[in-house]
């Protein structure tokens, strides 16, 4: 995975990242989180639920700046599935962060276009 600019891992690795932001230029020292998950193999109504919990859940205890979806282990999502992205870029935007979708097959890749989800998330390569 490529750290984005701003941001740097941690020993404990990829799933929580933070690093003092000095261009900010204020007294306090300020922080920036990124969030890394995996999305299951399949993202269907029998575990959409639970990944929008957790995912919702992750967002309003971590606060992050920025939620890295990996797809790169999932090979199918049904609506439910992206109800669940839909539900969790809300999130992000009323946070003020940013959601970042990257990984995808081009099966997954070609069902987000068809509805196009496209237009409205920011999915990487």
């Amino acid at each position: 995975m490529v750290i984005p600019e701003g941001f740097q891992r941690e020993s404990r690795g990829v799933a929580f990242c933070k690093q003092r932001d000095d261009r900010l230029r204020k007294k306090e020292e300020t922080e920036r989180i990124m969030l890394k998950f995996d999305i299951p193999q399949r993202l269907d109504a029998t575990n959409a639920k639970q990944t929008e919990d957790h995912l919702v859940r992750l967002i309003q205890m971590e606060k992050p700046d920025l939620l890295v979806c990996d797809f790169s282990a999932t090979e199918y999502i049904s609506s439910a599935g992206l109800r669940v992205m839909l539900v969790v870029a809300k999130k992000m935007k009323q946070a003020g962060a940013t959601l970042e979708l990257e990984g995808m097959i081009k099966t997954v890749a070609d069902i987000f276009r068809m509805a196009g989800m496209h237009t409205i998330l920011n999915i990487r390569g």
